[in-house]
């Protein structure tokens, strides 16, 4: 196959989709009521390159960024993702349009904003984000908010285990090749977090940059394979839930807190489904 000649066919059609669907987008604001199901049939359906590639031709026609147009179209409060004002479908459609550093930069603003940190977002945030995306979002919170993430989690985590649990996932250094360890190596980790009682050091040294195939490669050399459970006995609070955060599957945890939000006592919590969902990729939602 000629792939130069395949690509040069492929590409004006390609941009009359992504100028369609532009068209679209703006014509189904314009409706009233607003054609709810072509903006989700688009925004959520598209790819993110997809969505890259359609935010250039609606800027080119209409003059407008599609972030910002949507936001302003579905009433979200300028500058505040998570106001009040803004609607569980308005907040979906911003994280799927969002380019993901600029996406999780905000959530990290959002979960820092208080007095105290907002673990639970937090965590879930920088405890499942690859490397890659963990570097390029605290850059991005960075050069948006100047602020360094590291000063910020010094100053608002104020439990000393936590703190430096977190301190060192943002090292950015997980292994990310999804083998096991050989039997000697988890073995040793084994032993020494067997060992290590209520001492916390070993337990954010040896697991803030192991996956969680590893997790189990350590689990299978520890006593009666509980080392999850042995992890919730000997720690509490927000440690404990970053511990057993960072050593699972990522889609077995937020499967579990997707889980949360949808059985609420009050209802949904669509704020966290949106987050959860809109943070995902097509194939990273098949496998939640």
């Amino acid at each position: 196959v000629n792939m130069d000649k395949l690509k040069n066919e492929r590409e004006p059609l390609l941009l009359q989709t992504w100028q369609r669907d532009a068209y679209d987008i703006y014509t189904a604001f314009n409706k009233q009521p607003i054609d709810k199901a072509t903006l989700i049939f688009v925004i959520v359906n598209r790819t993110k390159w997809q969505l890259r590639a359609i935010a250039e031709c609606f800027e080119k026609k209409y003059g407008k960024k599609l972030l910002e147009f949507v936001i302003q179209e579905m009433q979200t409060a300028a500058g505040k993702m998570f106001s009040g004002s803004n609607s569980n479908l308005g907040m979906l459609f911003t994280y799927r349009i969002m380019d993901q550093p600029e996406r999780d930069a905000a959530f990290l603003r959002d979960a820092s904003d208080g007095m105290s940190l907002k673990s639970r977002e937090f965590i879930e945030l920088v405890c499942t984000r690859s490397n890659a995306e963990l570097h390029a979002a605290m850059e991005k919170y960075q050069s948006m908010f100047g602020r360094s993430l590291p000063e910020m989690i010094k100053q608002k985590a104020s439990y000393e285990n936590f703190r430096n649990f977190m301190l060192k996932v943002i090292e950015c250094n997980r292994d990310e090749d999804n083998r096991p360890l050989d039997g000697d190596t988890a073995a040793k980790y084994a032993k020494e977090l067997q060992d290590a009682g209520r001492n916390a050091e070993p337990f954010i040294r040896i697991l803030a940059p192991i996956n969680h195939i590893q997790f189990e490669s350590i689990n299978s050399k520890y006593k009666d394979n509980k080392l999850l459970q042995d992890i919730c006995v000997k720690f509490s609070g927000d440690f404990r839930d970053a511990l057993t955060t960072r050593v699972q599957s990522k889609y077995d945890y937020l499967a579990s807190r997707l889980e949360v939000a949808l059985g609420g006592m009050t209802g949904p919590d669509g704020e966290q489904i949106c987050r959860i969902i809109g943070s995902l990729s097509r194939i990273e939602c098949v496998k939640l």
